[in-house]
């Protein structure tokens, strides 16, 4: 598995456009828009989701 950053001007327009967040959800609904949104910023991306410690019960 190779893990890759991000560069760093693309760190920093995310930092500029978090303002407009919404306004981008929305246009997600557009197709073409919505590929491009998905290329950029979830392709070869590694979620990993913690469950808050009330969730998880020690056995």
């Amino acid at each position: 598995m190779i893990l890759m950053t991000r560069p760093r001007w693309f760190i920093e327009l995310l930092k500029k456009s978090f303002a407009s967040r919404f306004i981008l959800a929305k246009l997600t609904q557009i197709p073409g828009f919505r590929y491009v949104i998905n290329k950029l910023l979830f392709e070869d991306d590694i979620l990993i989701y913690i469950p808050n410690d009330d969730i998880v019960k020690n056995g």
